[in-house]
């Protein structure tokens, strides 16, 4: 009875694992080289202005992401920023972090 009621606990947090991230695919997406604004996961409209988003980084209509740092970042099609600040391609959030420099001298 009890591994039963922990499967049954274990789907329901799963399931709501599921619907969070659904819920929070509010951004915007490049998609066919536009940029395209999103509400739970679906394009909805052309961007029409640069767009704050709240931990600071900017997102311009050409799908430039500019990070408080002062790095950018070019969208490719099929990236999503999203308005906690992740970028998702293929389903999967990467929190928006400065590229490491991976060709330094002396490795």
């Amino acid at each position: 009875m009890f591994t039963r009621v922990l499967a049954f606990a274990g789907l329901i947090i799963f399931w709501s694992l599921l619907v969070g991230q659904t819920i929070a695919a509010d951004g915007v997406i490049m998609k066919d080289g536009k940029m395209m604004m999103m509400k739970e996961g679906k394009a909805t409209a052309p961007m029409t202005a640069d767009m704050p988003m709240p931990d600071g980084t900017t997102v311009t209509t050409s799908g430039v992401v500019k990070m408080k740092s002062g790095e950018e970042k070019h969208l490719e099609n099929g990236e999503m920023m999203l308005m906690n600040g992740h970028i998702m391609k293929g389903g999967k959030a990467t929190p928006m972090q400065p590229e490491q420099d991976t060709n330094h001298a002396g490795s």
